[in-house]
């Protein structure tokens, strides 16, 4: 027996960003071993859903200047009927939009407990978004009037606790920590060769690595700039910068204005899971200059696979970071870190030392967390149970079948 979940968020395949991942890893191990869960979310056009859980989805429409899609699940007749036809003893929200607004609504009306995970840094999409400092701080009140009704507010280390304390939310805040599904490569050497040869690097040759989404916002600017005080200062490298997405146009053209094209590749978005762990266990180090990431996965990718990782000094992505230990960090400057990356380029064996301290303790498998997040939510289920609800028995088929 267990409990049918629900994960909310406003996007999902086959956009891939780190929230999207937590809701398919949350998703995937639920329902194999917890209960039944399914996501519900926007509609992709020409996306067939493979996933070995249900996917609920609603129509949508292309959010302007972004990849992404949104839309109101309450209009959308078909996901209506399959929502009501889900048991749902839980719902766990990952975005504060419509989805979240949607699960919202649904958890107040059948008297059940919802959860919402605070994952972005909503001021600084607002305000890079709207260009006004005013708009992005009402767009935050709202946010947190919507935390302000949720039953447990999570997240997901005590920095971006700080982060959403200084937006002005006073509640009750619970740290649950993400995971990953990586596991440590079983032949590595076969991986490094398979990069080698397709990026003709050399066996000795040093590549530095960023993974993820190609936004401005992730201190691309500073990064590229660095590169570029590397190559001046004569050191031998390779960078590769894997994803893709609206900065991923005007990076390739700050490459070339800074004449890094003989050094920098950018293959896109790596999609396939294991081609992206062979980027990593090939790499010498995972750059990533972030101030907006909370607790980036990737992080937490590059350490599965012994690569240590190079962080803004204080960002919350570096919050479990030693610096010189089991990882390393720098300033916020294009200096600093090429400074910081001459100095590790210099002593290889302190990359690897770090490396394997990374694997030690920042890799953290989706299998020691899942357990903890199902224990939270009988905890929150049964503190609910005291009042009338319309929890209905577990049966052992899809969710959303309605059968």
């Amino acid at each position: 027996m267990g409990f049918v979940m629900g994960q909310f968020n406003e996007c999902y395949l086959p956009q891939v960003d780190g929230v999207v991942m937590v809701v398919q890893n949350y998703a995937r191990l639920l329902n194999a071993s917890y209960g039944l869960c399914c996501v519900v979310t926007a509609h992709y056009p020409g996306y067939e859903d493979r996933d070995p859980f249900d996917v609920i989805r609603y129509s949508s429409v292309p959010v302007p200047g972004t990849p992404y899609r949104t839309g109101l699940p309450s209009l959308d007749p078909r996901c209506v009927k399959r929502l009501r036809s889900c048991s749902f003893n839980i719902l766990h929200s990952h975005s504060p939009f419509f989805s979240g607004l949607s699960a919202l609504h649904i958890a107040k009306r059948r008297r059940i407990p919802i959860v919402t995970t605070f994952h972005s840094k909503y001021y600084d999409d607002f305000k890079a978004a709207l260009h006004s400092q005013r708009m992005a701080e009402m767009g935050v009140d709202a946010i947190i009037q919507y935390y302000n009704r949720v039953d447990s507010v999570w997240t997901v280390n005590r920095s971006t606790a700080n982060t959403l304390r200084d937006y002005g939310f006073k509640g009750d805040i619970e740290i649950m920590p993400n995971g990953t599904e990586f596991t440590p490569p079983s032949d590595p050497d076969s991986l490094r060769s398979r990069v080698e040869q397709d990026f003709s690097l050399g066996k000795d040759e040093i590549l530095l690595l960023f993974v993820g989404r190609l936004v401005w916002t992730k201190n691309l600017k500073i990064l590229a700039k660095s590169l570029q005080l590397l190559k001046q200062a004569g050191t031998p490298f390779r960078m590769i910068f894997a994803g893709s997405g609206d900065a991923e146009a005007g990076l390739k053209e700050l490459v070339e204005t800074l004449g890094l094209n003989d050094r920098v590749h950018m293959p896109g978005a790596i999609k396939d899971r294991e081609y992206l762990k062979g980027l990593y266990t090939r790499a010498d180090l995972f750059v990533f200059p972030s101030l907006y990431d909370n607790d980036s996965l990737v992080v937490k990718e590059a350490a599965a696979c012994q690569c240590p990782s190079l962080l803004i000094a204080g960002s919350n992505a570096a919050e479990r970071v030693t610096d010189g230990q089991n990882g390393f960090l720098c300033e916020n400057t294009p200096e600093s870190i090429a400074r910081a990356l001459q100095q590790l380029l210099d002593h290889p064996g302190k990359l690897r030392e770090a490396g394997v301290e990374a694997a030690k303790t920042l890799y953290v498998p989706w299998d020691r967390i899942i357990g903890k997040v199902y224990q939270r939510y009988a905890e929150l289920v049964t503190q609910k149970a005291g009042q009338p609800s319309r929890y209905k028995s577990l049966r052992r088929s899809r969710v959303s079948s309605g059968e």
